[in-house]
């Protein structure tokens, strides 16, 4: 099939509706094109269609690679071929392709030019239909990743507070009801943390959410597993002394908060997982014999720090 520079006259939009139309010289000259009768100009005319061709393809691939090297991406690998699998001839002959890449090829012909192509247009589609969408990647740094951890949570606000209520319930049922039940409340409580916690960060007015690119958020939802994992310490203990429950429970909770120093970028924690750990240890070998009494303390001592925390963003985000 021979080239028709007449096939190509349409006018052509951009993405915004813009038109833009095809140069009345190159439609003049296409009137007076005709190789019949004179090859020389046939020749001319050719060769200065050929210069734009040539001219609009080299556009294309500086800007694409000004793209690239601007957003610092395009790198492609395509494993289980070779160059000579990037053109036609492996659908006409695989023994010569073979053959000029020295071994057998690992992936179907096919599906590697498929994929070839595809590849392709979604790149003409970034850097040359759609200059404007591309997106950047950001990087955070710590004290950034923090700094929008502490303003999303309210500085674990809402967390410490439902937490600070839940043992408060558990303690109330341990003083006036039993201690198996008030185990049982502290338990099954906890479970319901997050659901609840997310609740009321979002009655707030925060987000209750993070940017894709802080890292943050997976080390907070990693965190969040411990408890009810070494929970199974705290039935251990229980099972060897019952009046260890609270107090092996203080220690965990404790223990449990050490990771949000970096995860708020708030050394409060690491003074709340002192004074739990010191308090749920000192209650265990030399406190009195009050069930209770671990719960009453963790609770007063979540629901304060949860103030202070609030306080504290609170107080951040004026300046």
């Amino acid at each position: 099939m021979g080239f028709s520079p007449v096939e190509d006259c349409r006018p052509a939009a951009d993405p915004s509706g813009c038109i833009t139309y095809v140069s009345k010289e190159y439609f003049k000259d296409i009137q007076q094109e005709d190789a019949k009768s004179d090859k020389e100009q046939s020749y001319r005319f050719y060769q200065e269609w050929m210069k734009i061709c040539t001219g609009d393809i080299n556009f294309v691939i500086d800007t694409i690679l000004m793209n690239i090297i601007n957003n610092n991406d395009g790198s492609m690998y395509l494993p289980g071929r070779g160059h000579f699998s990037m053109t036609d001839l492996s659908l006409a002959s695989s023994l010569l392709v073979r053959m000029l890449k020295g071994g057998e090829a690992t992936r179907d012909n096919m599906e590697y030019l498929q994929e070839l192509n595809q590849v392709c247009l979604e790149s003409f589609d970034r850097y040359l239909k759609y200059p404007d969408l591309i997106v950047e990647k950001k990087t955070m740094n710590l004290n950034d990743c923090q700094r929008e951890m502490r303003s999303a949570f309210l500085g674990g606000f809402a967390g410490q507070l439902v937490s600070g209520l839940i043992w408060l319930a558990a303690a109330g049922v341990a003083t006036w009801s039993s201690s198996v039940t008030a185990m049982a409340v502290l338990f099954f409580g906890s479970m319901g943390i997050f659901p609840l916690t997310q609740l009321l960060v979002r009655l707030m007015g925060r987000p209750g959410r993070v940017s894709p690119e802080n890292g943050l958020w997976m080390l907070g939802s990693q965190v969040a597993f411990t408890v009810p994992l070494n929970f199974l310490l705290v039935g251990a203990a229980t099972l060897y002394r019952e009046n260890w429950f609270f107090p092996a429970a203080m220690i965990v909770v404790g223990t449990h908060y050490l990771p949000f120093i970096t995860l708020y970028g708030m050394k409060m924690f690491g003074i709340l997982s002192a004074i739990l750990v010191v308090i749920g240890a000192g209650l265990a070998f030399y406190g009195p014999y009050v069930f209770s009494l671990g719960g009453w303390i963790t609770a007063i001592l979540l629901i304060a720090f949860a103030f202070l925390g609030r306080y504290l963003v609170l107080l951040e985000e004026k300046r």
